[in-house]
């Protein structure tokens, strides 16, 4: 799908550029769940969410940027072709949700030993 028709890597980063720019957008959306307490923090609910997203962000990927040609996909269905990347999704969802938690534990720990402990304020 994001291959170009003359198999070319130059042609395919505008299509690679596009499905990132969206699923930026949709890890964005996760974050803000996440600390807003509207996505219950567990392997199972962001591994959903992440399959849901994914598959949205393909099926409009396909929808608003791809061709004629790259549309191989939604050929054989629209249930077939969002069953798939549902699956593709949940795959990439528990590789997001394991660096996202490596990640963010390793950036607590780098916060944790940069705080300056505070002087107690003395009063005159």
């Amino acid at each position: 799908v994001l291959a170009s028709s003359g198999g070319e890597l130059a042609a395919s980063i505008p299509a690679i550029a596009g499905l990132t720019a969206l699923l930026v957008v949709a890890g964005i959306v996760y974050g803000w769940l996440l600390e807003t307490g509207r996505l219950r923090a567990g392997v199972g609910p962001e591994i959903l969410y992440w399959a849901g997203a994914f598959a949205a962000a393909r099926l409009l990927f396909e929808l608003v940027a791809g061709d004629a040609s790259s549309r191989a996909g939604l050929s054989n269905g629209l249930v077939g072709f969002l069953v798939y990347q549902v699956m593709v999704g949940a795959a990439f969802g528990l590789g997001f949700v394991l660096v996202h938690d490596r990640v963010t534990g390793l950036l607590r720990r780098v916060a944790e030993r940069r705080e300056v402990p505070r002087e107690p304020e003395s009063s005159p």
